[in-house]
């Protein structure tokens, strides 16, 4: 996924007044267009389709890894 970031100079996630982010205000945080960021997850799948796959909370995975590359330069190219 490529997303744009989201953390200040600092490594702080801040809502748009500068204050330390907080989820109950998801709708003011602060996003930095030209920072972008690439992640990628992985992890396992269980049984599908399964009755537990209507929540991730609590997760339905034994692992989730995700990584996540900062100041990355995407280049589009069409080949037709």
């Amino acid at each position: 996924m490529l997303s744009e970031g989201i953390r200040d100079a600092g490594g702080a996630v801040r809502t748009t007044s500068g204050e330390i982010f907080d989820t109950s205000r998801g709708a003011e945080g602060q996003v930095y267009p030209d920072d972008l960021v690439l992640h990628i997850a992985f992890h396992d799948m269980p049984d599908m389709p399964g009755p537990d796959m209507n929540t991730n909370v609590p997760p339905v995975w034994s692992f989730f890894y995700q990584v996540a590359f900062n100041n990355v330069e995407v280049e589009i190219q069409n080949n037709d």
